[in-house]
């Protein structure tokens, strides 16, 4: 099976440092270009099936990509980001801030309204494992967050989770893998070649 992580195309809360969380955000004229870009690279995949996130900014994404792969598309709220209650549409680093403020644990801290890292990696993980599990399909296309698909890589390669940034996916990166019973073999981590005007 071949797994492709696509990030969405960049939004106005992205270019305005704001926490979007499952807040809606639109993308901007250059997130629909980059959605289009990935579009055109992945119409020379053959993908059978196509989960995106439900929320407006992967939505939007999955409409620019799907001009150029026709495969219907599956919304599925597991594909999230993560809930970030009360820091929702803060600037970033707030949540942090607060947390090293009040001395609190960063992974357990439960925002209020929103979810834990522990809690957010466990919904990601879990239903990430059940699609492998039953899902029958060759090559599968998931349209999601930065967020999630950093939680794939961190469940899947053991990293440490201080390498936040190290494999923090850009907007529109490819993540892609192939996943045997023996293992997984990755063929591009957060790459966006696919981004670059010749």
């Amino acid at each position: 099976m071949k797994i492709i992580l696509v990030r969405h195309g960049e939004t106005d809360y992205n270019t305005a440092s704001i926490v979007q969380g499952w807040l809606s955000s639109h993308l901007t004229v250059i997130g629909q270009k980059q959605a289009q870009f990935t579009g055109q690279r992945l119409a020379q995949k053959s993908i059978d099936a196509i989960y995106c996130s439900d929320l407006l900014r992967t939505r939007e994404t999955a409409h620019e990509i799907t001009q150029f792969v026709h495969i219907p598309v599956t919304y599925d709220s597991w594909l999230r980001e993560r809930n970030f209650g009360d820091f929702q549409g803060k600037p970033k680093g707030t949540l942090q801030h607060y947390v090293k403020e009040h001395k609190l644990d960063l992974l357990s801290f439960c925002p209020s309204h929103g979810e834990s890292i522990l809690d957010f990696r466990k919904r990601v993980v879990d239903a990430f494992d059940n699609l492998l599990r039953h899902e029958k399909s060759s090559t599968i296309l998931l349209i999601t967050h930065g967020g999630v698909i950093f939680q794939i890589l961190l469940h899947l390669l053991q990293f440490h989770e201080s390498e936040f940034e190290k494999y923090n996916p850009p907007n529109c990166s490819l993540t892609i893998l192939d996943i045997r019973n023996n293992g997984h073999t990755f063929h591009a981590i957060n790459s966006i070649d696919h981004l670059t005007v010749p």
